[in-house]
């Protein structure tokens, strides 16, 4: 429960200076070591009262929150939202870590292991897990612990596959703000890629055929790579995802024939039930009964969702009526006692 406290007659005299990509929680804490307080105090002082301060700070921000943090903080609204995971919650759940970050960046810990902990500042995109580089230096994340300095640029996956990566990456944001984002949303094309295929005789997925580099020694991914959420702490397979994305989106109808083409009974039966939920524009087109639409393609991904969402009201108001009719009928058999 938040509790929006009458604002004291000034805001704080000194504030520390933000970094760019720094998490809001991280800030606060930061500027509270100034006065020798907690951050929980710092809010407490704008007025803002949360049962746990810091990290609703990050999330739960209205505008009436926002404003109060951007006077106390001498900032702009804009700025705040940007220091939080402004994501709406069912597009991200399951995607921001909650406590522990999903990676944390051991070049900036190099930059920054002289500094005290309490002043060392908290990227946002170590607690977001479509991100496969750091938000305040760029280097990709590292897989395990903390290498040894001369290794801090080292980057085990192939130039394209890294860029692919990124790619995949901005078109996953662009997803989560609801942008142009291209054909269909992440989680269908992951629906794609974990689809049964056979090849040289032996079951796999789809996800070996538009990522081939994931089935690499160097990666150690398994079948189970390609889950429907990228919630993972291992890095590798992160990139592996965002590049998937970024390739299907390339050529949505190519990547559908090779599916189709190698795929088992059991895959052709997904895929002409992904299909059935598609809008008839791109689900023609997938057939390959017509080309691709080709007015405003970024904004497909959003008009699939809003199908699917239609389809899936469609089911559960069928499912009432369904129940309503049934009362309706059985009412005459189970007459209702009178205590009059």
């Amino acid at each position: 429960m938040i509790a929006l406290r009458p604002a004291p007659s000034n805001p704080l005299p000194v504030i520390v200076r933000p970094v760019v990509y720094e998490l809001l929680s991280s800030w606060l804490r930061r500027t509270a070591h100034v006065y020798r307080v907690t951050a929980a105090d710092v809010l407490a002082h704008f007025g803002i009262d949360w049962p746990d301060p810091l990290r609703q700070a990050d999330f739960a921000q209205s505008a009436r929150i926002k404003a109060r943090l951007a006077w106390g903080l001498r900032t702009t609204a804009e700025r705040i939202q940007r220091a939080g995971h402004p994501v709406s919650v069912w597009r991200a759940n399951e995607l921001v870590a909650i406590d522990i970050p999903f990676s944390r960046c051991t070049a900036c810990e190099w930059a920054w292991s002289s500094s005290s902990r309490v002043l060392r500042p908290c990227s946002r995109s170590w607690y977001e897990a479509w991100r496969v580089k750091c938000g305040f230096c760029g280097r990709p994340f590292h897989l395990g612990g903390s290498p040894s300095r001369s290794s801090l640029d080292a980057v085990l996956v192939t130039d394209r596959l890294w860029r692919d990566a990124v790619d995949g990456s901005d078109i996953f944001e662009r997803y989560l703000h609801g942008r142009p984002c291209g054909w269909l949303p992440p989680r269908l094309i992951w629906s794609l890629a974990s689809i049964p295929v056979r090849r040289r005789r032996r079951l796999q997925m789809a996800f070996g055929l538009i990522v081939p580099e994931a089935s690499a020694p160097v990666f150690g991914m398994l079948q189970a790579a390609c889950a429907t959420t990228c919630r993972t702490i291992n890095p590798f397979r992160r990139v592996a995802m965002m590049a998937a994305i970024q390739r299907f989106n390339q050529d949505p109808l190519g990547w559908l024939k090779k599916f189709s083409s190698a795929a088992t009974v059991a895959g052709r039966t997904a895929i002409a039930r992904l299909l059935s939920t598609l809008p008839d524009a791109i689900a023609g087109s997938m057939q390959g009964n017509a080309p691709l639409p080709a007015a405003a393609p970024g904004y497909w991904c959003q008009a699939v969702e809003m199908h699917q969402v239609r389809l899936k009201l469609a089911v559960n108001l069928g499912q009432i009526r369904d129940s309503c009719t049934e009362l309706n009928v059985n009412a005459p058999h189970n007459p209702v006692e009178s205590h009059g």
